[in-house]
């Protein structure tokens, strides 16, 4: 009987022992490791469709077709953690969400550059010269 106490007690304060420092660093680690793999699985889809827009319709009928400013407010009312099952195992993943958001706001962002280019461009060719 002895034992079982001494055996259940070394489990206890086997439990209960912190984890050890080089564990911690290797869970943190790997932890990093899996945001940078995100990061880059990321950026590639958003290359891919800005590449090939009409990828942006496996995520969603109709999307590819959208505007940048429409296509932003859309994927924001997405779920982050949303996927869309194909069958046969094909599946959209947040991945693939990600990445057309990161491509929307890209588009976006340039659509609003070149907008305020055309806006400069037509403050500086006055077409009504003002008189002394």
């Amino acid at each position: 009987m002895k034992d079982h106490y001494d055996e259940a007690m070394l489990e206890y304060w086997v439990l209960r022992k912190p984890p050890s420092i080089a564990l911690a660093r290797a869970v943190e680690r790997t932890a990093a490791a899996a945001r940078r793999t995100a990061v880059i699985a990321t950026k590639e889809r958003a290359r891919a469709y800005a590449i090939r827009p009409r990828e942006l319709d496996a995520i969603e009928d109709g999307l590819s077709g959208l505007s940048p400013k429409i296509m932003v407010s859309y994927l924001r009312t997405m779920h982050p953690d949303a996927s869309r099952w194909f069958g046969f195992g094909a599946e959209s993943s947040a991945i693939n969400l990600r990445g057309a958001m990161l491509y929307a706001r890209y588009s976006r962002a340039i659509q609003h550059q070149e907008k305020r280019l055309q806006v400069r461009e037509f403050k500086a060719a006055d077409p009504w010269p003002r008189r002394k």
